[in-house]
């Protein structure tokens, strides 16, 4: 049954990525929610993007029929402006009870489940086991991969390592460079995975409260570790835990992890999502000086002190992010590519010198202006990990001419 329309006096748009199309012989654009269960993208014309960019929950619909006026110099009509309300609405794309009311149901339909599910299996990557296998053994033969593993004498296990979180088949080698470290490596029982919370969040970390699903099987928590944690920090961990659903860092990891230990020792892993520093960074304020992001790291250090068996710390992390897709007019130049890998190496100098606060401040120094979305779990990972050396394994960047967008990333190892 379809919901009735809600009078929305002061229409307001939620986050949506935008992207210029041509369809038959039209220049359109293709909009959509990121963050939103649906990969649907919503074709609309540049003049509904105009009015959709007026949808700033300020505007009310005659200020917004004023200055479509302005910009157009004809009239649209009110009922119009309604209509166009009413069908990004349904399409959930504005702040609404509409909304709210469908993130509620999801929340509830989430915390009832008994796993968090696999849900970018036949998006990301292949839901079966055995086709997955041969997808990510071809990313340690490929051009740019590490080459193959080699198991004949385990090394001693890393004590930390930075992979990529972009989608397999843009980023697949890179992730090889990491994991063909721990292939190549004595077993290790624990896995504090630290993700990317690309979402809004009202802490900067928050917990699963349920392991991870993979197509090779269960990535199991430890429970233990997290109960242990969960009583050393002043906050509630599992208050931002809904944005594990939709989030893929993590997920990534715990897909390459479970193909590595099929036929190895079980582990266990401390799921955590990092939310944003960006506010640290407008503000001019160091994670250093805030009492829940020191008081979080003091705490995991405390219990990684206490534990017993062999940990590694993963964090799933992706570069800079310039171009269309990102907020930009245009993609990137040729030598603005190579002043980006330029920038991004800079930084990985830093974290491969474990200088978590020398990494945040020449970060900031530009404000973040390429968009490098780990930022948080790469300050909490150099601010953990017990190591003393650091390593770059690979650095790559996704290009694509077309769409005008660029993504980096890089494997880094901690011993």
């Amino acid at each position: 049954m379809m919901e009735e329309n809600t009078v929305l006096e002061n229409p307001k748009l939620r986050p949506v990525e935008a992207l210029p199309v041509t369809v038959e012989n039209q220049e359109m654009f293709a909009i959509r929610d990121p963050k939103s269960e649906s990969d649907e993208w919503v074709l609309i014309s540049p003049q509904w993007l105009f009015i959709l960019g007026l949808f700033t929950g300020h505007n009310s619909i005659r200020d917004i029929q004023y200055l479509y006026v302005k910009k157009y110099g004809t009239l649209i009509s009110t009922d119009i402006i309604q209509d166009i309300i009413n069908q990004i609405d349904e399409k959930l794309l504005l702040e609404s009870p509409r909304f709210q009311q469908h993130l509620q149901k999801s929340k509830d339909d989430y915390l009832a489940l008994p796993l968090r599910p696999a849900i970018y299996k036949n998006k990301s990557y292949p839901s079966e086991p055995e086709e997955l296998d041969r997808h990510i053994q071809s990313f340690f033969t490929a051009a740019k991969g590490p080459g193959p593993i080699k198991t004949e004498n385990r090394l001693a296990p890393p004590a930390g390592l930075i992979a990529p979180h972009i989608d397999f088949h843009r980023g697949g080698p890179c992730f090889a460079h990491a994991y063909k470290i721990l292939a190549e490596a004595q077993d290790i029982d624990l896995f504090i995975l630290l993700g990317t919370d690309h979402d809004e969040t009202k802490n900067f970390y928050s917990l699963s409260s349920k392991s991870y699903d993979t197509p090779f099987g269960i990535a199991e928590r430890d429970v233990d570790f997290i109960q242990q944690l969960c009583r050393r920090v002043d906050f509630d961990l599992y208050e931002d835990e809904f944005n594990h659903r939709r989030e893929h860092s993590i997920e990534f990891q715990a897909v390459f992890l479970k193909w590595l230990y099929q036929s190895r020792s079980p582990f266990t892993i401390v799921p955590i999502l990092c939310g944003s520093f960006l506010s640290l960074i407008l503000n001019d304020e160091e994670p250093s000086a805030n009492d829940q992001i020191m008081g979080f790291i003091q705490a995991i250090r405390s219990c990684l002190a206490e534990y017993p068996k062999k940990v590694c710390i993963v964090a799933g992390v992706d570069f800079s992010h310039v171009g269309v897709q990102f907020g930009a007019v245009q993609g990137p130049t040729q030598a603005e590519l190579t002043t980006i890998a330029k920038e991004d190496n800079e930084l990985i100098e830093k974290i491969a010198q474990r200088e978590p606060d020398q990494f945040f401040q020449l970060l900031a120094k530009n404000k973040n202006h390429h968009n490098i979305c780990g930022v948080s779990a790469i300050y909490t990972l150099l601010s953990i990990v017990t190591a003393s050396e650091g390593k770059l394994l690979n650095y790559d960047y996704w290009h694509d001419g077309k769409v005008g967008s660029m993504v980096s990333f890089s494997s880094l190892v901690f011993y």
